[in-house]
C-alpha cells in the first residue's frame, strides 16, 4: 500500500474518531437534558400537589356555589396539567429513543474503527513481508551473480592453465 493510500486511510480513521467523539458529546448532552427535565417534572409535580392542598383548604372556607365553580376550574387545570405531562412524557421518550440511536451509531463507529485498525495492521504486515521478500530476492540475485562470476573466473583460470 503506498503512502497516499495510508494517508487517506489515516485521514478517514481520524474523521471517524472525530465523528465518534461528536456523537458521544451529543449523547452526554441528551442525558444531561433528560436529567434536567426529570428534575423540572418533579418540581412541577410537587408544586401541583401543593396547589391541590391549598385548593382543598380554600374549598373548606367557601360556600357550596363557590365550591362547585372552583372544582370545575380545578378539573380544567388538571386536564391541562395531564395534557402537558403527556406531552412531556412523549418528549422524554423521544429523547430516550434518540439517545439509543446515538448509542447504536457510536457502537457501529467503534466497530468500524476497530475494523479499520485491523485492516491497517494487516496492510502493514503485508508490506513488511513484501519488503522482506524483495530483500531476499536481491540477496539471492547478488549470490547468483557472485556464483556466476566465480564460475567464470574458474573457467578462465582453467583455460589459462591449459594454455601454459
Amino acid at each position: 500500500m503506498n503512502k497516499k493510500s495510508l494517508a487517506k486511510r489515516l485521514k478517514k480513521l481520524r474523521k471517524q474518531a472525530e465523528e465518534s467523539a461528536r456523537i458521544e458529546q451529543q449523547r452526554v448532552e441528551a442525558e444531561r437534558v433528560a436529567r434536567e427535565q426529570e428534575i423540572a417534572r418533579q418540581q412541577a409535580e410537587k408544586a401541583r400537589k401543593q396547589a391541590g392542598r391549598s385548593a382543598r383548604i380554600e374549598q373548606q372556607r367557601v360556600a357550596k356555589q363557590e365550591r362547585v365553580a372552583r372544582e370545575q376550574e380545578i378539573a380544567r387545570q388538571q386536564a391541562e396539567e395531564a395534557r402537558k405531562q403527556a406531552e412531556e412524557s412523549a418528549r422524554i421518550e423521544q429523547q430516550r429513543v434518540e439517545a439509543e440511536r446515538i448509542a447504536h451509531e457510536q457502537e457501529i463507529a467503534r466497530q468500524q474503527a476497530e475494523e479499520a485498525r485491523k485492516q491497517a495492521e494487516e496492510s502493514a504486515r503485508i508490506e513488511q513481508q513484501r519488503v522482506e521478500a524483495e530483500r531476499v530476492a536481491r540477496e539471492q540475485e547478488i549470490a547468483r551473480r557472485k556464483t556466476e562470476e566465480e564460475h567464470k573466473q574458474a573457467e578462465e583460470v582453467d583455460v589459462l592453465s591449459h594454455n601454459t
